[in-house]
């Protein structure tokens, strides 16, 4: 497998973004969005959606100008995307959230009608940095959750962040999902040709799935975990 220094492979996603047209502070928190998914651990939320987000850049890429605040008061402020990129909206939202917060000790953001939110564990840190505890939620994902009991794609994960500032350290962090394993973790089991451990994906008869690509296939036959697995699922 190549090895990349960061700063390179950040310029490099930069590069790809600035060059659908979008505007260039856009491109960089996208570019540092999915490069620093990797430093942190997460390649499932890294630059192998590089050529996916391009092509919707290229395609219709619509300004955070051009959304539109459905309610506002000084708590909450409820957004309609109309398509917006999701990693720079969230951005752009946490700073309305803080700002509300600081001003009334809470702030609320809701956010509808925007893309890929990617790795939702890097936005909570942000509001942590500056004394605040922070949450993100998504209501969304993909349609992959097999229900306990269950071997159907009836569910989305339903992903959750959270952090708070510490008095001695980096913030205390929480990412979480509703399934046993974030889809895109076994997309890259698939792309390295690497099985997938017991526990992740059933079968209609409850069997273990390990072949990443029979899942990716096999909508109908096969379905991820809820979190606690077999045993203990909700």
């Amino acid at each position: 497998m190549p090895v990349v220094q960061h700063d390179v492979l950040k310029d490099l996603c930069y590069r790809v973004f600035a060059a659908t047209g979008i505007p260039a502070d856009d491109a960089l928190i996208v570019a540092d969005h999915v490069v620093e998914s990797h430093l942190h651990g997460h390649d499932s939320h890294g630059t192998w959606l590089v050529s996916g987000y391009a092509r919707g850049m290229k395609n219709n890429y619509v300004r955070w100008e051009e959304t539109e605040v459905v309610r506002d008061t000084p708590v909450l402020r409820v957004i309609n995307g109309k398509g917006a990129n999701g990693i720079v909206a969230v951005n752009r939202a946490l700073d309305i959230a803080v700002e509300k917060a600081q001003n009334s000790t809470f702030g609320f953001v809701g956010l509808n009608h925007i893309t890929h939110i990617c790795r939702l564990g890097d936005y909570p840190p942000r509001i942590a940095e500056r004394g605040m505890i922070g949450m993100v939620w998504l209501n969304g994902g993909g349609l992959f959750l097999a229900p306990f009991g269950s071997a159907d794609r009836r569910l989305r994960p339903e992903p959750i962040a959270f952090s708070a500032p510490r008095q001695n350290g980096p913030p205390f962090m929480l990412d979480m999902t509703m399934t046993v394993v974030a889809g895109g973790k076994i997309v890259q089991k698939n792309i390295r040709q690497e099985p997938m451990p017991e526990g992740w994906v059933i079968d209609q008869e409850g069997q273990p799935v390990t072949d990443a690509q029979r899942y990716l296939d096999d909508a109908e036959g096969t379905g991820v975990l809820p979190l606690g697995g077999l045993q203990f699922g909700h």
